[in-house]
Parts: C-alpha cells; structure tokens; sequence
C-alpha cells in the first residue's frame, strides 16, 4: 500500500511537471504571434454588461434580440473591420453589413476608425478563442465577450 502511494505521488508530480512544461509552451507559441493575428478571424458576441457609477453592473444581454445576439464582428489581418449581421436578421431591408472601417492597435488599445470617419477606442484582450472588448466613457464602462468562430 506505501509503495502504491508513493508511485501515485510521483505519477500525480510527473503528469503536473509535464502540464506546467506544456502550458508555459503553449503561451510561448501564442506570445511569437503578432496582436493583429490573434485578432483576425471571425467573432460572436458571447456576453455583455455595463458598469454605471452608484448603480453597478448590469448584464446586457439578456436584454438584447435574438438577432442581435447572433451579430459578427470580422477583423482581418490588414487592419479592416466589418459588424454584420448573423443568420437572424433584425431588418430584412437592410445591408447585412451595418458597420464598416478600419482599425489600428497600440498595446492593448484598439482604435475603429468607422466609414463616416468616427474614432472609437476600447481596450482589448485576447485569449485562446475569447475576444474582450471594454470601451469606457465618462465612469461608464461597456464590456463584451466575444468567441471565435
């Protein structure tokens, strides 16, 4: 029974040496990858809330429409950007797509710059297949999650 254990114990701190080894491996690989790469792809919203001063956080999404909950976000490796609609359509009348334009990153900061010329900046982060976008205004902070697709 003692050497039984004893070998559990070792097995149990082989396999945890070997998970450390690979995950610091894995954010090696990820950390040789250039901002706009992780960034470009494909992207549904996941979650959102907004934080107001005195009133705290307030979930979003759950009050969204279904075809809204469905909404992309593109990014391409050249610095455009596109929202569009998904499979639900909440105008059937309208362009699919009903944002467009440019982007530019500086550190974790990302910059849309739209087709009508408005600059709007959030903080981003990246991680795995999770996009957090958080734009901050006057106290009031907006936050979305987003999954690659």
């Amino acid at each position: 029974m003692r050497r039984l254990m004893k070998s559990t114990k070792k097995s149990i701190a082989l396999f945890l040496g070997f998970l450390l080894l690979n995950t610091s491996c894995i954010e090696n690989v990820i950390s040789d990858f250039e901002p706009i790469e992780l960034l470009a792809g494909t992207w549904l919203v996941q979650g959102g809330t907004v934080y107001l001063p005195g009133s705290g956080s307030l979930d979003l999404f759950e009050g969204l429409e279904a075809c809204e909950k469905d909404d992309l976000l593109i990014f391409t490796s050249f610095g455009v950007y596109q929202r569009e609609e998904g499979l639900l359509s909440c105008d059937e009348q309208s362009n699919p797509v009903f944002e467009s334009g440019t982007f530019q990153l500086a550190g974790n900061s990302i910059f849309f710059v739209s087709q009508d010329e408005q600059i709007i900046q959030a903080q981003y982060s990246v991680r795995f297949n999770t996009l957090t976008l958080s734009y901050q205004s006057e106290g009031v902070i907006l936050n979305f999650v987003y999954a690659r697709i």
